[in-house]
């Protein structure tokens, strides 16, 4: 039992991580897999990869889903124009680590902590992460921290990092920048814990709907590609659909990441799926929680949305301002367009209407917050909402003494995959950057027409998440 524990240990001693210079370079045995394809070589376009590797068979794309949709941004390619080389290799001259490189362990980090720093108002981690001074402040901080190994030749080394000690020194760097309880890692890994495809997608597949990246990590023999032998940072998946001749269908899912190095900076790349049917890979996710949630309801609205004159729900075609106090204890004061609460029941935009094309609901909040969740869904199946018109979340940019200056778009809710029913809503999140005050949720209609109101958007269960 000794020997087999011993044994299991000098296995993930030689699998965990090697550089990606030194994965694109090595002798290393390739993954078998039944169709044999190396399931670790990038891919950059992905119906090209199809109609090489499945010509039988016509494909189109079922679905896709990126952290673009939740927080409006997808991490960067540390190396990269974003986060240059040069800022690692200073850290770790300033550093004094064995390391030639770095890792990729620590440098998959650096590009998580910049995420939540550059995109998610996260300033306790780097409050300009734009700045080369602060990228490589914040290398040294992961450098100094994560545990790593040289192994190999001495000619030859390249830098291992277990994923129990990047998800202990992510964790301890979190709280020496003061926010220990907002942000944890976790993982999950084949080797150790036995995690299966199955298991590692549900997660990837979770976190990427609420906006957060997942660090993907292979060991080796894991193949000869870009993905073999290192850890990278997955942000997107969509799946494609193939179906032959004989009616025989086929389904694909493909994981779009940064792999992290100067030469990756200037295309998307993508590994099929079952590279996470390896032998030795894991995964490490991201949770992050608020100090406080609150709801505003739709009935919250009933009082100030409607014709004080005659009580009733009226689209109004000019902008309208109101003060809301909400049963559950959180005030704000709103902004609107062709916005109103109609039946008693429904808190509703309209924007397809003669005269319209526009119609919008703006939050004007006391705090600075980090993400919203609601519930939204058409009216009906019948609301003239067509490709072109649009349904966003913008933010504003705002002027030296706090006022609004402009609205930016920040995310596109997919009205596709939205409820046509109007007491059926479906769930929808957005995360925001630091300072983000002010929400305006706007749906646009192109060319708006007929005098009925239509086009409309139900909104519900809108919950605001912030920090004290």
């Amino acid at each position: 039992m000794k020997k087999m524990f011993l044994l299991a240990i000098c296995c993930l001693i030689l699998a965990l991580v090697i550089s990606p210079q030194n994965a694109l370079a090595a002798e290393q045995q390739s993954a078998p897999t039944s169709t044999g394809l190396d399931y670790t070589k990038e891919i950059e376009i992905i119906t090209n990869h199809l109609q090489t590797n499945y010509p039988d068979y016509r494909w189109r794309q079922q679905s896709v889903f990126s952290t673009m949709r939740i927080s409006g941004n997808i991490p960067i390619n540390v190396q990269g124009s974003s986060f240059p080389k040069s800022n690692v290799i200073t850290a770790i001259q300033n550093t004094g680590i064995a390391s030639s490189y770095g890792g990729c362990g620590p440098i998959a980090m650096m590009g998580i902590l910049d995420y939540f720093a550059r995109y998610l108002g996260y300033s306790e981690i780097t409050d300009n992460p734009a700045d080369n001074a602060h990228q490589i402040q914040l290398a040294e901080d992961v450098l100094e921290q994560v545990r790593t190994y040289e192994v190999g030749l001495i000619t030859d080394k390249s830098t291992l990092t277990f994923p129990w000690d990047y998800v202990a020194a992510f964790n301890e760097l979190i709280k020496n920048y003061d926010l220990e309880g907002h942000i944890t890692a976790h993982y999950l890994d084949s080797t150790v814990h036995g995690g299966t495809k199955e298991q590692f997608m549900d997660i990837i597949e979770s976190s990427v709907k609420t906006g957060l990246p997942v660090t993907m990590y292979l060991g080796t023999g894991s193949g000869k590609g870009a993905f073999a032998e290192h850890y990278v940072n997955v942000y997107s998946y969509e799946t494609w659909v193939g179906v032959s001749d004989n009616q025989e269908r086929m389904e694909r899912t493909f994981l779009e990441a940064r792999i992290n190095g100067s030469s990756f900076d200037n295309s998307l790349y993508y590994a099929d799926s079952e590279i996470l049917s390896s032998g030795m890979r894991g995964i490490i996710w991201y949770t992050v929680n608020y100090d406080n949630a609150k709801t505003a309801v739709a009935s919250d609205f009933a009082q100030e949305f409607v014709n004080k004159t005659t009580g009733q729900g009226q689209y109004f075609f000019y902008e309208k301002f109101a003060s809301i106090a909400c049963t559950s204890g959180y005030a704000f004061d709103t902004k609107r367009l062709r916005c109103s609460y109609i039946e008693n029941q429904y808190l509703v935009l309209s924007a397809n209407r003669s005269g319209a094309g526009q119609a919008y609901l703006e939050f004007n909040l006391p705090n600075e917050i980090k993400k919203i969740s609601l519930g939204m869904s058409l009216w009906s199946s019948n609301e003239g909402l067509v490709a072109g018109d649009t349904i966003k979340i913008l933010i504003p940019i705002y002027r030296p003494d706090g006022s609004i200056s402009t609205w930016l778009n920040h995310i596109e809710i997919d009205i596709d995959g939205m409820s046509k029913l109007k007491s059926f809503q479906t769930d929808f999140e957005a995360l925001f950057p630091k300072g983000t005050k002010d929400i305006r949720i706007c749906v646009t209609k192109q060319q708006p027409s007929g005098d009925r109101n239509k086009g409309r958007v139900v909104l519900d269960n809108i919950t605001f998440f912030f920090d004290n």
